[in-house]
């Protein structure tokens, strides 16, 4: 559930989207509003610890492709297959390949030149049509993303599988 449709958030995302562009001093003033800082102590040398941020994309779309909006997202495919090899063999565990049926043999999946300048092998898996390429790659890389759509309104995606590919960096 986004944290806007919890109640507890409500009041400080509506505030948080009325912001305009923001300068340090705005940024600053705006969280000591609505948060309470607290000590983090580490459980590593010294009492350091780590603390991670997430990114999550915003981008533009349409539930329609057209001129503009002309780069897909895609579902999980059906005929996208995972096995879980230690689920055959035992030493295995934790290891995993993904891949489609060609008659009765496992195959490869699609790898992203495939999908993205082939012959459209995910055709009628589209979720939603964004307009900028590069932006589609880092919701990719993220895992998770929101995309507005032309009427105001925003649909959130999240990763459902990958295709067994290495991850390369454009």
């Amino acid at each position: 559930v986004l944290p806007r449709k919890q109640p507890q958030w409500v009041e400080l995302c509506a505030q948080a989207e009325r912001q305009a562009a923001v300068d340090d001093a705005a940024a600053r003033a705006f969280f000591e509003r609505w948060f309470v800082p607290h000590r983090f102590n580490g459980s590593g040398p010294e009492g350091k610890g780590l603390v991670t941020g997430y990114y999550e994309p915003l981008l533009d779309g349409s539930p329609v492709p057209d001129d503009r909006y002309r780069y897909p997202l895609y579902r999980r495919p059906d005929d996208l297959i995972r096995v879980e090899l230690g689920d055959l063999f035992p030493e295995l565990q934790g290891k995993k390949v993904r891949g489609r049926l060609v008659g009765q043999r496992l195959v490869p999946y699609f790898d992203r030149a495939a999908i993205d300048n082939g012959d459209a092998p995910l055709a009628g898996n589209e979720l939603v049509w964004v307009d900028d390429p590069v932006d589609a790659f880092f919701l990719h890389v993220q895992g998770s993303g929101r995309v507005r759509l032309p009427d105001g309104s925003i649909q959130a995606l999240g990763y459902a599988d990958q295709n067994g590919h290495p991850y390369r960096s454009i």
